[in-house]
């Protein structure tokens, strides 16, 4: 998967545009340098029951504007500066998935434990 780009987009204005995509699902959002995090609040896939999860747009300058790459903690984020209160929100992973070693790496960037 890769970038979406907007021509004559600002930074602001992609963060806008993601935000209103993500909608009422997004219930706190934060840019870190060129990383903007999301709280997703919604339904488990599996289960239908009530789960959160973070979820990361990469942004991106290009010649013509700004653009945006979409991950979630399934899907390899390797960066690791995700707020600690979104960290913490979220109810822990399964033990040996891609998601639950991403978060160990976010806590230890913070220099706290899970």
């Amino acid at each position: 998967m890769g970038y979406y780009f907007t021509t004559g987009a600002t930074r602001a204005s992609i963060i806008a545009e993601i935000v209103r995509e993500w909608g009422e699902k997004c219930i706190a959002h934060k840019a870190i340098g060129n990383n903007l995090w999301c709280l997703i609040e919604g339904k488990h896939p599996d289960t239908g029951a009530p789960w959160k999860y973070v979820t990361l747009a990469l942004l991106e300058a290009d010649k013509g504007g700004w653009g945006y790459k979409p991950l979630d903690e399934s899907m390899g984020p390797y960066e690791v500066n995700a707020p600690l209160e979104y960290l913490r929100a979220v109810a822990p992973f399964e033990p040996l998935g891609f998601a639950a070693k991403w978060r160990l790496r976010a806590f230890a960037y913070h220099g706290v434990a899970s």
